[in-house]
């Protein structure tokens, strides 16, 4: 592999003045991100409130089997005595 060609991180220039904040977003331009699913999110919230693993683990069997049990459907497409 050429040395030359790989740029070293020590040595990248400094942030000009005259680059604007819009140049920089641009870079990131492109398709949104979905955002996380339903047991994606109840991780992140678990973990955040430094449940164990078993519990967390528990915890997302439970989801899974009652959105199972329900046949996949969303809660508003449930009847009253469903919920």
């Amino acid at each position: 592999m050429n040395n030359a060609t790989v740029p070293d991180p020590a040595h990248r220039p400094a942030f000009a003045p005259s680059q604007t904040r819009s140049a920089a977003v641009s870079l990131h331009d492109g398709p949104v991100p979905e955002p996380p699913g339903l047991l994606q999110q109840v991780r992140d919230a678990l973990a955040r409130q430094n449940y164990s693993m078993r519990t967390e683990q528990a915890y997302i069997d439970w989801i899974k089997r009652f959105v199972l049990f329900h046949r996949k459907r969303h809660p508003p497409e449930l009847g009253q005595e469903q919920r």
